[in-house]
């Protein structure tokens, strides 16, 4: 009997300095593969008008995370009339690999939460000529499927418009930070685009 307890306190301690390593050593940025567990739903519609992109997504059902330092964001690629949505987990301090067609436009979406003035920023330069960045817009989308009117909370998202302009990989840092103060106060992903 004793013989057992001591191995149990032994297998507990040692269960113990594992998850402390774990816990520490978590810090450090991951990697997502586009087809990883993080991927959290997939699907098509169309689209005759491309400048009525805002208005579509803005249609669109998306999946909000109710932890601080997760966020799920859109992925939408465009070509001629037919777009397809993938959302994926992104943690803070993460790495996402998105893999991306060539010669298609691209757009990701964001949640974003203008009411406590917040917003999504690319802070690495891109001008390596493997996308373009064209431009960023708001949108409100409906609400129907989530809980209304409940204090603080905003489901706007924030959009970044993106055309091909050749093979490779573009590394982009998004921060979503607060515009006026709060310097130290940031959440921030890598993702990068691989486009073939």
């Amino acid at each position: 009997m004793i013989i057992k307890l001591k191995i149990i306190k032994k297998f507990s301690l040692f269960s113990l300095l594992i998850f402390l390593i774990l816990t520490l050593t978590g810090c450090n940025r991951t990697s997502v593969e586009q087809d990883g567990s993080k991927k959290l739903s997939s699907y098509k519609f169309k689209i005759n008008d491309f400048k009525k992109m805002d208005e579509i997504l803005a249609k669109q059902e998306y999946n909000y995370a109710t932890d601080i330092y997760k966020y799920y964001i859109a992925v939408i690629v465009y070509d001629s009339k037919n777009a397809t949505v993938n959302e994926y987990e992104i943690d803070n301090k993460t790495i996402t690999n998105i893999n991306i067609p060539k010669n298609k436009y691209l757009i990701l979406s964001f949640p974003a939460n203008r009411t406590i003035e917040y917003t999504w920023d690319i802070k690495n330069d891109i001008s390596n000529g493997i996308l373009n960045f064209d431009s960023k817009s708001w949108i409100t989308p409906s609400t129907k499927s989530i809980e209304k009117d409940v204090t603080g909370t905003n489901y706007d998202r924030q959009n970044f418009y993106f055309s091909h302009l050749k093979e490779g990989t573009q590394k982009l840092i998004m921060r979503y930070e607060h515009k006026k103060g709060l310097v130290n106060d940031y959440f921030e992903s890598i993702i990068n685009i691989n486009i073939k």
